[in-house]
């Protein structure tokens, strides 16, 4: 499982200046595990693409090949790319440089074809672990990560209820000040 490094509850918060994106990449950290006594174990700083289409967690056939990484078995993948038979690896995985998930068995794949520094997929075996959202502050998009999840489920349809009756009420509450201002000119122009 994963542990925490800093305090009960970890959070990441990401925004794309550049308007909406096509795609969640954040930071991250990776390592061998300390269980491969004799390799060494500095974390090494990658890309994070975020896919909830993905059932496990990838890392990139060249970065696995660049860290050494010792091969722990084989796995058989299904993906855009046909079924295929990929090499398996255990890293730690550092998020938000406060979350841990230690020895994460993780398979070797093609994920970053177009070199923009991602070496690292994250899949749903992590993204199920905690609260992933999607939003956008202005014209730009919001990306946010919880671990572990809340206590109580993130629920947009029971606040947007509220919001409805909140909204409902303000504007029962202006179009009775547009009445109420509309005979107070009239009253006025009666007496002049």
């Amino acid at each position: 499982m994963f542990k925490f490094t800093k305090s009960r509850y970890s959070a990441l918060y990401s925004e794309n200046p550049n308007g909406l994106a096509r795609a969640v990449i954040t930071p991250a950290k990776i390592r061998i595990p300390l269980i491969f006594t004799n390799l060494k174990h500095d974390f090494f700083e990658t890309g994070a693409l975020w896919d909830t289409g993905a059932t496990n967690t990838v890392i990139s056939v060249k970065l696995a090949q660049e860290l050494g990484l010792p091969t722990t078995g084989k796995a058989k993948t299904r993906g855009v790319h046909g079924e295929n038979v990929v090499n398996t690896h255990l890293i730690d995985i550092l998020l938000m440089d406060s979350v841990l998930f230690p020895t994460w068995q993780v398979s070797a794949g093609i994920i970053d074809p177009d070199n923009r520094g991602i070496g690292l997929l994250i899949g749903m075996d992590i993204i199920s672990l905690g609260d992933f959202a999607l939003t956008h502050n202005g014209d730009n998009t919001a990306f946010s990560f919880l671990v572990p999840h809340l206590e109580e489920p993130v629920d947009y349809r029971t606040s947007l209820e509220k919001h409805g009756k909140e909204r409902k009420r303000k504007t029962v509450n202006a179009q009775d000040r547009r009445a109420y201002n509309a005979t107070v000119k009239r009253k006025k122009k009666k007496r002049r």
